[in-house]
């Protein structure tokens, strides 16, 4: 008797045996910054199913920044958007990409640099703008596990 109660438990459908618990959507926590350059402020939101931190922070502020950025140069404020690209460059810091990426992104600031020794400060902004999309999309690769889809 004992031994047809097993094979009946072993060939039983087994989402009969044990329900299975009900999917609970991890909690989503936004991270909001605001960035001001030129008299004009933009925000950005990072959204994580972890908790925040300060890289997480960094990348909202980044992307508040390259929005401001654009917006100058679309508006033909080179100087404003090299000073709000230069804002999302700082902010993200040394540490925004993992040790496999690779990144040539330090030979375009020399370029950068050049071009606005040089006068030519529309190039030097569009580069720079570049070189902050460029390091935004590292960084978004480093914290893609904290990221939420």
């Amino acid at each position: 008797m004992n031994l047809f109660f097993l094979v009946a438990i072993a060939c039983a459908d087994p989402a009969a045996v044990a329900p299975s618990p009900p999917h609970v959507e991890p909690l989503m926590i936004q991270i909001e910054q605001t960035r001001t350059c030129a008299d004009a402020s933009q925000t950005a939101v990072v959204a994580t199913t972890g908790q925040g931190n300060d890289q997480l922070v960094a990348l909202a502020g980044a992307r508040a920044w390259l929005a401001l950025a654009e917006q100058a140069v679309t508006n033909e404020q080179w100087e404003s958007a090299l000073t709000c690209a230069q804002g999302g460059v700082d902010e993200l810091g040394k540490d925004y990409k993992r040790l496999t990426d690779i990144d040539d992104t330090k030979l375009k600031l020399r370029a950068v640099r050049d071009a606005a020794a040089e006068g030519r400060t529309s190039d030097a902004a569009r580069t720079l703008v570049g070189v902050l999309h460029s390091r935004l999309a590292l960084n978004e690769l480093l914290l893609a596990d904290q990221l939420a889809k």
